[in-house]
């Protein structure tokens, strides 16, 4: 019932040309491909809601307009857990308008999954990426790729990304690419930037950050003028996700494109006095600043704090590591590998003179398995990291 209710919902929606503005060397590149969006006008009766108790999943709280300074709170996001059951419906029925099959609860299961593990190990926040993986494909793991000079495939439509069950529509699509689909709409690929990278470009200290990364995400750039309603793409892009974050799923958007640049921080749609920042209860702990080169440290410090960050070398397939791997003075234990099984049985720690056949050789089992059980190696085993736990039984 509440799928056929979205498919109608869907179909009753007009759409918008969602355009993407992708930097591949000196030359922007525009990238359209089409969402669900609403084109209905903004509130105008000047009556916004002053907190989110009780708020409703299907309501857009306030179009937010301005730089993104005086917006919610990371403390006022809605939890992970919460914010995912709340798109159940979205996710399922997400592939229905691309002609796919519908999101099996498998690959739902793994699509939560994957936003958790590549969140710790990347340092962005787990709900910040469910709600750009929204924005972008209504959570369908068979999205097409789009490509206007610069491949845009995958969940997130990441720039020039190597994981896609789009292509033939693969059903079910296996963990692996999905896993692999987070990966590069997140941490960025060879051709462009991801989510990490945009936290690093664009400045700003706690929810800001991310509401300007998000900007930076669908336009390849903010406005110079700073303003997340204005500059190339989508000018709603910033305002959705931010109302994704707090709550907002099934309805449509209110925010309306033509208006959104013209609003200032301290405005929100329908009104010229309002304070936006009197909508939101303050955090009782500031936000840390940062700046670009503190930029990873600070989201480990504020939402990992147990998550050590620092970039592990890599073994060659069939021979000893090229370069000895070195502990961080923080680290006085072995991490588990991000991307391992959770029912696994027993890890393996790798050392400076490890590489994958001597793990299977050890533990008496084959490349497959060990592939299976720790989901992030590639074929060929070329990216193993010193200094981590992987599982060797499950």
């Amino acid at each position: 019932m509440v799928e056929e209710g979205f498919r109608l919902w869907l179909k009753s929606t007009p759409t918008i040309a969602n355009l993407r503005l992708r930097r591949a060397g000196s030359i922007f590149l525009l990238v359209a491909f089409t969402i669900a969006h609403s084109l209905e006008r903004p509130r105008t009766d000047g009556a916004l809601p002053r907190d989110f108790a009780g708020r409703s999943s299907d309501s857009y709280i306030a179009t937010l307009g301005g730089s993104g300074e005086g917006w919610p709170s990371v403390s006022q996001w809605i939890p992970f857990t919460e914010m995912f059951q709340n798109n159940k419906a979205i996710i399922k029925a997400g592939c229905v308008q691309f002609g796919a099959n519908k999101v099996s609860d498998e690959e739902m299961s793994d699509l939560s999954s994957s936003i958790q593990s590549v969140a710790t190990f990347s340092g962005v926040d787990a709900r910040f990426i469910l709600a750009i993986v929204l924005q972008e494909s209504n959570g369908c793991v068979r999205v097409g790729t789009t490509n206007n000079g610069v491949s845009n495939p995958g969940l997130m439509q990441s720039h020039g990304g190597i994981g896609s069950c789009g292509n033939n529509k693969k059903s079910p699509c296996p963990k692996s690419i999905i896993l692999q689909m987070i990966k590069d709409g997140t941490e960025g690929t060879s051709s462009g930037d991801g989510l990490k990278q945009c936290l690093v470009k664009n400045g700003g200290s706690g929810a800001t950050a991310y509401y300007r990364a998000a900007r930076c995400y669908n336009s390849g750039s903010v406005a110079t003028s700073g303003n997340l309603g204005q500059g190339g793409s989508t000018h709603c892009y910033a305002s959705d996700v931010a109302n994704r974050l707090l709550g907002w799923s099934s309805g449509p958007s209110t925010c309306n494109e033509a208006t959104v640049g013209s609003l200032s921080d301290t405005q929100s749609a329908g009104s010229s006095s309002i304070d936006v920042t009197s909508l939101f209860k303050p955090t009782s702990v500031p936000a840390k600043k940062f700046t670009h080169s503190t930029l990873s440290s600070l989201v480990t410090t504020q939402y990992f704090s147990n998550i050590a960050q620092w970039e592990p070398s890599t073994a060659s397939t069939g021979k000893h590591f090229s370069t000895s791997c070195s502990w961080p003075s923080s680290i006085t234990t072995a991490a588990v590998y991000p991307y391992t099984i959770a029912t696994c049985l027993q890890y393996a720690t790798v050392g400076s003179d490890d590489y994958c056949q001597k793990i299977e050789t050890a533990y008496g089992i084959s490349a497959v398995q060990l592939r299976d059980w720790n989901p992030g190696l590639d074929e060929a085993c070329t990216n193993l990291w010193c200094g981590y736990r992987y599982c060797v039984k499950a």
